[in-house]
């Protein structure tokens, strides 16, 4: 077996957030490091208890400082000339992927062959001889659990997203960003306090 042949990238399955995928997926690569617990706390807080409410985090592409923690970047569809080559290239190179998927072709899904339902999923890892990815997602329980898709699967759940009038970004890859010195990611009160202060104000 080549070392391409099979790649599994660090992932904490998390439950601090599940229900938002746009927030539960990327901290399952983010928990891996505990250098950056202090920017987890600094940017998350629980203000009260409404549903899942959150504070200050708006996902891989929103107004959070993600680019202190994360390299990453997008890959639009029309550059895209094989969506299993290029995930497969995207991993090899450390690099989890973020994107949509059409549930109606993912076996481990509620809406496995019964609707067509565009939903995130997150990519650590490939394993060329079985052509299955490693995922993160929402399984049959509606639980977030760490899956298995078919490069078939994947393929077909990713080309047939543009069969239908659905909403989505192009495919995200990141990987985290060193820290520029061995110290931990400092918490501060004064960035934390600033931003508890624009959220009680409704700044932006």
């Amino acid at each position: 077996m080549r070392a391409d042949d099979r790649v599994e990238l660090p992932l904490v399955l998390q439950q601090d957030i599940k229900t938002y995928l746009y927030l539960a997926l990327p901290l399952c690569a983010l928990r891996t490091s505990p250098a950056l617990e202090g920017w987890y706390y600094e940017n998350f807080v629980n203000i009260y208890l409404y549903w899942d409410v959150h504070f200050g985090y708006e996902g891989l592409t929103g107004a959070l400082p993600i680019h202190d923690v994360l390299d990453r970047s997008t890959v639009n569809h029309h550059r895209i000339r094989d969506i299993i080559e290029e995930l497969t290239a995207q991993l090899q190179d450390g690099r989890y992927a973020y994107l949509f998927l059409n549930e109606f072709y993912l076996s481990t899904s509620t809406s496995y062959q019964t609707r067509h339902y565009e939903h995130d999923s997150l990519l650590y890892g490939y394993d060329r001889e079985t052509e299955t990815f490693l995922a993160v997602a929402m399984d049959k329980r509606g639980q977030l659990a760490k899956l298995r898709y078919s490069f078939e699967e994947v393929r077909e759940g990713y080309e047939r997203l543009f069969d239908h009038n659905f909403y989505h970004e192009p495919p995200i890859f990141f990987r985290l960003r060193p820290l520029e010195s061995p110290r931990p990611y400092p918490f501060s009160l004064r960035r934390f306090t600033r931003r508890l202060q624009e959220y009680r104000q409704s700044v932006g």
